[in-house]
């Protein structure tokens, strides 16, 4: 007989963000592709390449700014620090300027630099103290450092300027499951699907929740409705695969959680817990390999 999975495994897969938001200033990423498609990238770095044979002592507060959130767009993350930090050290008023401050920690976190991240959010905060956006990626960035508590009252500074920021609520959600606090979690995840209900990752998280609180017939439903949102979610399969597992049907979870180990590059651990999960089931990585 197999093994019975552990409520812990299950907990896994409840700890990753959404994606830091964008600057305003920024292209979305569904702008991007769409721009991407029409050349947009290519106009971009002529222009950046025509705008660096002018000689930086003749550039605007604007230019550096435009330098910094082209660069930024096209997700050249070093140059667009650069461009920022040096605008700021021509022209000092930019320090001053909220949005500024803003951006240049998002660059920072994309970085992976939390702390520096984390020191320009509280000025921009400081500059603009009604800034969902700045407290928002500021909650982002407490919960990859694992500060779940600081980063939980991040987000309620963000709701607290606009209630209708889905993505805020989807990410308080998250902080609280990592607290394990998942009846509030689930709470925070349908705020979110009420604003935005074809997101993917609120329905997955939604879906992490209900499987921690041992909802799984529920949890089941909610994977199924991420992945009709969106095919390609590897933490989804795996919610799937420990959703069935639980329920008793163990070939199928066994198949999900395979095609979730073929893309664990893609999950936050890199398949540990997913590792885990087979060899509860009876089955290994090399069974995967098989299929």
């Amino acid at each position: 007989m197999a093994q019975t999975l552990t409520l812990a495994q299950s907990e896994q897969t409840v700890v990753t963000p959404a994606p830091f938001a964008m600057p305003e200033a920024w292209p979305t990423p569904e702008a991007r592709d769409r721009l991407k498609e029409q050349g947009w990238d290519k106009k971009a770095r002529a222009f950046l390449k025509l705008m660096l044979t002018i000689p930086p002592d003749a550039y605007k507060a604007r230019d550096w700014l435009g330098i910094a959130r082209l660069w930024a767009s096209l997700e050249e993350w070093e140059k667009a620090l650069w461009a920022y930090e040096e605008g700021i050290k021509r022209f000092p008023t930019l320090r001053k300027d909220a949005a500024v401050q803003r951006e240049r920690a998002d660059v920072l976190a994309r970085l992976g630099r939390y702390q520096e991240a984390l020191q320009a959010y509280d000025e921009a905060i400081a500059l603009k103290r009604k800034f969902p956006e700045a407290w928002f990626n500021k909650g982002n960035v407490l919960v990859h450092l694992k500060r779940y508590q600081e980063a939980l009252q991040a987000y309620d500074e963000a709701l607290k300027h606009n209630r209708k920021f889905p993505e805020a609520w989807n990410n308080k959600g998250i902080a609280l499951a990592n607290l394990k606090r998942y009846e509030e979690a689930l709470q925070a995840f349908d705020k979110a699907l009420a604003l935005k209900p074809k997101s993917p990752k609120a329905w997955n998280n939604k879906g992490n929740a209900l499987a921690a609180l041992g909802r799984y017939e529920d949890a089941l439903h909610a994977y199924t409705q991420a992945l009709a949102l969106q095919l390609d979610i590897p933490q989804a399969w795996y919610g799937v695969g420990v959703t069935l597992a639980y329920l008793g049907r163990t070939a199928e979870a066994v198949e999900w959680l395979c095609r979730a180990w073929r893309a664990r590059d893609n999950l936050p651990d890199k398949g540990a817990s997913l590792e885990a999960a087979l060899k509860a089931l009876g089955r290994s990585p090399q069974d995967c390999e098989k299929a």
